[in-house]
């Protein structure tokens, strides 16, 4: 029997290794310690039983440092393109994003390697999610499979594997959504070949007529928006144009809130995803039932309340915004019932996400709630005192303080004291605030509002403006610009 590897020793390799290239300056100088002076081979004998994630990362920085292909290739080869796929095999069977794996492995491979992964990977383990790829999955699968490893129709029919354009491709189209990083080109490619693969299918027109499902219209058009907007306007928006008040009320009762506001996404006039005008006799007052209100989350539903403003029902975002808004036991009961399952929950690497989740829905209901509420109308939440403790308890870092002192100021709702009080322990003579955790404007502008407030300076709107600006990653202002639009009515920063 093979003895079986300490993984410590990997991590010991890989801990030395990073460790003295800590101590080069000059990109020069690390690519010739990784390409002369350590034995990629031994390396990769000794990573077989380390995570993914750290041969990942390893590997990417051999191509960063743009070390020979070949050197990589025997990196690979020493720590075994089975043992990599088996890896690789895992994140499939999670549901987790294996694209990029996919992508940087495949650069050095050749066939025999290829073939090799995909014994790792499993055929069956393909075969089980062939029908669960998202759109750039099936094109890296596809080219992995026919490119790399030189499999045929012959040998995909024989293992129940359908990669054609003209079935399987459509199908992923409408009911997956691609997980990518869109602005990464290397993996953008993929999802830019598969609507290449998609207009191969002949039938593709008749297809999209068929679509009956709003989650299936919302699939589809995520999955090209960023690729093929031209086929967006060409070819789904008169498709669309020509549905009826209720074609549209039929869609939108057998969907749920969140896909209607995610529907109702693509018409923000900032993105011109779609440019049509929705039919006015649209009764959404059907829609937003009861029923829908208690299967949804408090996140989804004000998403809904608030996207209703792109598509110019205003009336109707107000009238329900009133009802969430003094239905204040009702709000409290889904915020516990997030805590509830946060504080059972098991997998500590869900954690995170649903913290941020939890965290994202107290900045609605403080920000896009608010601003959907008709002018000069209180949002009664903040001054409850469960919602307060609740606040106080989760929220315990600076930056988050300062957004919920901000959120308290901006909507001209009395502060309450346990929050000045827990704030006190900021000691700076800047005149911003930098967050750490987050580049969305509006946080920014909500930290920043708390902190002035603490520090009793007045603030300039122009000023702040700036500051937020230049701290958002993404440049584009307008859809900011008409938030501030509608927010600047409520308050008056001089003052």
């Amino acid at each position: 029997m093979e003895e079986e590897k300490n993984p410590s020793i990997g991590f010991s390799e890989l801990s030395m290794i990073m460790a003295k290239i800590n101590t080069y300056k000059e990109k020069e100088e690390i690519k010739k310690y990784l390409e002369e002076e350590i034995d990629l081979e031994e390396v990769g004998k000794s990573f077989a039983n380390i995570s993914l994630l750290k041969i990942s990362d390893f590997t990417k920085l051999l191509y960063k440092y743009e070390v020979p292909t070949i050197k990589i290739n025997a990196f690979c080869k020493s720590l075994g393109y089975k043992i990599i796929g088996e890896k690789v095999k895992k994140i499939i069977l999670n549901g987790g994003v294996f694209l990029l794996n996919l992508d940087l492995f495949m650069r050095s491979m050749k066939k025999e390697d290829a073939i090799e992964f995909v014994e790792g990977i499993g055929i069956e383990t393909i075969r089980n999610k062939n029908k669960h790829f998202t759109p750039d999955e099936l094109t890296i699968m596809k080219f992995l499979l026919e490119k790399k490893c030189g499999y045929d129709d012959v040998f995909f029919k024989s293992n129940g594997i359908d990669l054609r354009v003209y079935t399987v491709f459509f199908e992923s189209f409408i009911n997956t959504r691609s997980r990518i990083i869109t602005r990464n080109p290397q993996l953008k490619k993929y999802l830019q070949f598969s609507v290449i693969n998609l207009k191969q299918d002949k039938n593709l027109p008749k297809k999209i007529r068929e679509i009956n499902s709003l989650k299936q219209w919302n699939n589809f058009i995520y999955n090209l928006k960023t690729t093929d907007m031209k086929f967006v306007q060409r070819v789904i928006i008169p498709i669309l144009q020509r549905f009826t008040a209720s074609q549209y009320e039929k869609l939108f009762l057998l969907s749920n809130l969140s896909e209607i506001g995610k529907f109702l996404s693509l018409f923000d006039p900032y993105e011109k995803i779609l440019t049509y005008n929705l039919p006015i006799s649209i009764d959404f007052k059907k829609i937003f039932t009861t029923q829908q209100k208690n299967v949804s989350t408090l996140k989804e539903i004000i998403y809904f309340i608030y996207n209703l403003t792109y598509i110019g029902r205003e009336s109707y975002a107000s009238i329900f915004a009133k009802e969430l808004n003094s239905d204040i036991n009702f709000i409290l009961s889904k915020l516990d019932l997030m805590l509830y399952k946060f504080n059972n929950e098991k997998d500590i690497d869900k954690k995170p996400l649903m913290r941020k989740e939890f965290s994202d829905t107290i900045n609605l209901l403080i920000w896009n709630l608010w601003l959907t509420l008709p002018q000069g109308t209180e949002l009664l939440i903040l001054k409850n005192e469960e919602f307060q403790n609740m606040l106080a308890v989760n929220f315990t870092k600076t930056e988050d303080i300062l957004n919920i002192i901000g959120g308290y100021f901006l909507t001209n709702t009395p502060i309450p004291q346990k929050f000045i009080i827990k704030s006190k322990v900021i000691k700076t003579k800047e005149k911003f605030f930098k967050t750490k955790t987050s580049d969305d404007y509006f946080f920014i502008l909500r930290v920043n509002a708390g902190y002035s407030y603490l520090l009793n300076k007045k603030i300039e709107f122009a000023e702040l403006n700036e500051f937020c600006r230049d701290k958002v990653k993404n440049k584009k202002f307008l859809k900011i610009d008409g938030q501030i639009n509608k927010f600047v009515r409520f308050f008056d920063f001089t003052r």
